[in-house]
């Protein structure tokens, strides 16, 4: 018996010794396209370029992507043989960037910037067009890699090339470019000019006036009418400011719930319902990172209205749910109450009392087009809940699935509350106008 076990020995050896030199070869970083070194020692390099509809990203060579299609997640990031994989929304089709750091020092996380703050990267072309850029990337974890990928769904679209810069903290005065990575543009045109007229300009859609009053770009979120730092896209805005007027009879009154812009280049953003939304009378003012490049002048406003939530529904349009139960603070409640408003599914998920407290609900149309509208909500003393809508927040896929968070504030003793929602079909206005950009970007050459 112990001479098998010691038969058993010499294979055992050799396979164990097979698996690490796999491993060693397969971890081998593949040739990357690019290298640049940070100030820290380590290097940043440009690894790969995928493009859609799926992006998935070994970092190694084919042998590495082989055994991580084989190997479990978790045990393929232990390993260093983990696939990094990307799903890019609306339109999975864009080309994504894939960097990889190596060499930082241990417990550094790659969320974190190699000068002790958070990466800030702007994306820029040949005719010194800068924008930032920090919204289209997606920083993975995986074991010891560290790798950040860019879906460039945004970009100058008019030179032969694209770069990617990472600067330096913000805190620094006189930042200065800490990386920079250059690959051909896949998307260079040629491209037509678009001609804008002066603001104000107004369209109609129906018994719909509306006016664009106000349109800059590159402002603070806090102040639009103040530049922010090229840098800082989380707090760069473009902002507008659109005046709508019902010309049908009755109250309704429809205001603006979202924005997407578009270049004539093919660049296109939507806000997605994030950012900030502010209405007064019939004006109403949004804020949406800017996410287009400075250097186009024209730019394509497409403005989504609904009917606000003192405007007149039909019975057919509301669903009203009873006891909901007021949560605690700090407090997390599963709902789960559903119905159909036609052949359309809504559903309520669940409560979270905090700051803000936040209502959860789902819509399912299989369409675009649909809103669904927190009309008035009371508690069980007949108090009105105060809906906050500047800090509700939504989004939803071009198939018409759709999540709310709608942000409130409740009274103290509340236990159960009624809310009274309306699905309603939206309304979108185009504008075509120059924006004024605070950034002051080059002229295009």
């Amino acid at each position: 018996m112990s001479r098998r076990k010691r038969s058993f020995r010499p294979g055992l050896w050799l396979l164990l010794a097979g698996l690490i030199t796999l491993l060693v070869f397969a971890n081998r970083p593949s040739q990357p396209l690019q290298v640049r070194r940070l100030p820290d020692g380590s290097t940043l390099s440009l690894e790969a370029i995928t493009y859609g509809p799926q992006h998935r990203f070994v970092p190694g060579g084919k042998l590495a992507g082989l055994l991580a299609s084989l190997l479990p997640r978790p045990l393929g990031y232990w390993t260093g043989l983990g696939a990094f994989e990307k799903e890019v929304r609306p339109d999975p089709s864009v080309p994504v960037v894939w960097t990889v750091r190596r060499g930082a020092a241990p417990g550094t996380s790659a969320f974190q910037h190699v000068l002790g703050d958070m990466a800030d990267w702007t994306i820029f072309d040949e005719h010194g067009c800068e924008r930032p850029a920090a919204e289209l990337a997606t920083y993975h974890t995986g074991g010891r890699t560290q790798v950040v990928s860019f879906a460039l769904r945004t970009f100058p679209r008019r030179g032969t090339w694209v770069g990617l810069r990472m600067y330096g903290p913000n805190r620094e005065a006189n930042r200065k470019p800490v990386a920079e990575f250059r690959l051909p543009n896949p998307d260079p045109g040629p491209h037509p000019d678009w001609k804008t007229q002066p603001l104000p300009v107004s369209v109609r859609d129906g018994d719909l006036e509306c006016t664009l009053q106000q349109f800059t770009n590159g402002g603070d979120s806090r102040d639009p009418t103040r530049a922010t730092q090229m840098g800082r896209v989380f707090g760069s805005s473009a902002f507008i400011q659109v005046a709508s007027r019902f010309l049908g009879k009755g109250a309704t009154r429809w205001t603006p719930i979202d924005v997407t812009y578009a270049d004539a280049t093919g660049n296109r953003y939507e806000r997605q319902g994030m950012g900030r939304t502010s209405s007064h009378a019939n004006k109403s003012r949004l804020w949406a990172p800017g996410m287009l490049p400075f250097c186009e002048p024209a730019w394509k406003v497409e403005v989504e209205l609904a009917r606000t939530p003192d405007s007149p529904f039909r019975p057919e349009e509301l669903w009203t749910v009873e006891n909901i139960p007021a949560p605690d603070w700090g407090q997390i409640i599963d709902i789960n109450r559903s119905t159909k408003i036609g052949k359309i599914e809504v559903s309520l998920r669940g409560f979270a009392r905090g700051t803000p407290t936040t209502l959860n609900a789902r819509l399912d149309t299989g369409e675009p087009g649909y809103h669904l509208t927190l009309v008035k909500m009371v508690d069980d003393r007949g108090r009105p809940v105060v809906h906050e809508p500047d800090w509700t927040s939504w989004w939803r896929t071009n198939n018409g699935w759709a999540s709310y968070d709608y942000a409130m504030r409740i009274r103290g003793g509340a236990r159960t509350l009624t809310a009274t929602f309306a699905l309603q079909k939206t309304r979108v206005v185009e504008f075509l106008a120059a924006p004024k950009h605070l950034l002051s970007p080059p002229a295009r050459q």
